[in-house]
């Protein structure tokens, strides 16, 4: 026990939100602010590796001092990698929104780079009650997710057999 900090982590109150039908074949979602650590290029290459659609949607916070910022790489993400099959998408989204357009991905995608911050982008599409993978870090960890050492470790296999939602249920209101 001593080796644990027990720490109050960000819960979102359910929200209704309308369910898309899941196509053919794979989607592969990711959620969260608009910043350099969340990776998510690599969240689109490996979309384009796997020769899977991905929904990228990409929070821009309304603070002066980051909003230009996180605007610039929104756009650079979206310019390079907006297609048929990758959708990328930024701005101030609803939960309602991100939630039915995460719902029509078979699984989501994590792969930040960060030590010590609990995620948003992992806990609210637990709703959802599909798999989510994440690299292995405390945002994994702390969201108990699926998780892999490195991306490169997703494979359509990998995809195929991690079919089991992320149920995160500790009894806990935060």
């Amino acid at each position: 026990i001593k080796n644990y900090t027990l720490m109050p982590h960000i819960a979102y109150p359910k929200v209704p939100f309308e369910r898309r039908q899941v196509q053919d074949g794979f989607c592969l979602g990711a959620f969260g602010f608009a910043t350099e650590n969340k990776n998510y290029e690599r969240i689109c290459e490996l979309a384009r590796r796997l020769k899977a659609r991905a929904v990228i949607l990409m929070s821009v916070c309304k603070r002066p001092d980051v909003e230009a910022a996180q605007r610039a790489y929104a756009n650079r993400i979206m310019s390079k990698y907006n297609s048929n099959d990758i959708t990328v998408l930024s701005g101030f989204l609803e939960r309602s929104e991100v939630l039915s357009l995460l719902s029509q991905c078979t699984h989501i995608v994590s792969c930040q780079d960060d030590a010590m911050n609990t995620s948003g982008s992992l806990r609210l599409p637990m709703q959802l009650r599909i798999p989510i993978v994440s690299v292995d870090n405390f945002q994994a960890r702390e969201g108990q997710v699926h998780r892999v050492k490195k991306l490169d470790e997703i494979t359509l296999d990998y995809l195929a057999n991690t079919r089991e939602p992320t149920n995160l249920d500790d009894g806990f209101y935060y």
